[in-house]
């Protein structure tokens, strides 16, 4: 602390220290930080996709989660659970032959079902 008689400092002499003495300070140019955080940018370097790919995880875990929780609350026994659940992995093998007999009966029941609607059709 200085000890003794200070100058009081006048307002014409504060209004030329802040006109003509004062140090100018030079802020770091921030464009560069502007330009990165711009919403364009953003998008391009990959950040915003690894969010919407962590978000698309999240949305498909809870709905597994919510699917699970549906059908743990159903009213079947476990036995029936996993008999349902084992059912869709247990394929059937044919033969070619038994296959070829499967697709023609197919192909005459659609053929009989298009008569029909046209048979129901001409009546209208």
């Amino acid at each position: 602390m200085k000890a003794g008689l200070r100058r009081r400092p006048t307002f014409e002499g504060i209004v030329e220290y802040l006109t003509y003495g004062q140090e100018t300070i030079r802020y770091p140019d921030r464009f560069a930080k502007i330009i990165r955080n711009h919403p364009y940018l953003t998008q391009l370097d990959g950040e915003g996709m690894m969010e919407m790919q962590e978000q698309q995880e999240n949305a498909w875990k809870q709905q597994e989660k919510e699917n699970r929780i549906k059908t743990l609350k159903s009213d079947m026994s476990a036995g029936a659970m996993r008999a349902m659940r084992d059912q869709g992995s247990m394929a059937k093998i044919i033969s070619n032959a038994q296959f070829d007999r499967e697709l023609e009966r197919a192909a005459e029941t659609f053929e009989a079902e298009s008569d029909f609607f046209k048979h129901v059709i001409q009546i209208r």
